[in-house]
């Protein structure tokens, strides 16, 4: 008969999103879940919680309350906390995303240098110029 082994995983959010409902960060969350890990995803950046690597160390070992992770996913800015974290759990298995890579600029100026820079002849023209 199989052990029914309990999984578990810790995702460390981008500033400012936490991973919950609703949240762009809410698929990973949703994902883990669906394979059956239980998930922690503490909220690292709120006003109440300033974050130094000692503070958030201990804040991220009470809310596993002894639990070990099997996988430490870091999005974005929690990407950077990751290794700080994984030094604690060496079984862990680690994920960085790189996430919202998209860029929403506001600005005319900005969006138009955006344009160029996706035009294939203007970045041949600046190498070429380079």
């Amino acid at each position: 008969m199989a052990k029914n082994i309990e999984k578990t995983a810790l995702i460390l959010h981008g500033w400012p999103q936490p991973v919950e409902a609703g949240s762009i960060n809410y698929p990973y969350l949703e994902y883990f879940q669906s394979k059956g890990y239980t998930v922690f995803a503490p909220k690292l950046f709120t006003k109440d919680f300033v974050l130094k690597e000692p503070d958030a160390k201990k804040y991220i070992e009470n809310l596993l309350g002894g639990k070990k992770p099997d996988v430490i996913v870091g999005i974005s800015l929690g990407g950077l906390l990751l290794p700080k974290i994984a030094k604690d759990y060496p079984n862990a298995k680690l994920v960085f995303i790189a996430s919202d890579p998209k860029i929403q600029p506001e600005s005319v100026g900005f969006k138009s240098v955006l344009h160029l820079a996706k035009n294939k002849n203007f970045l041949k023209l600046l190498n070429l110029i380079k």
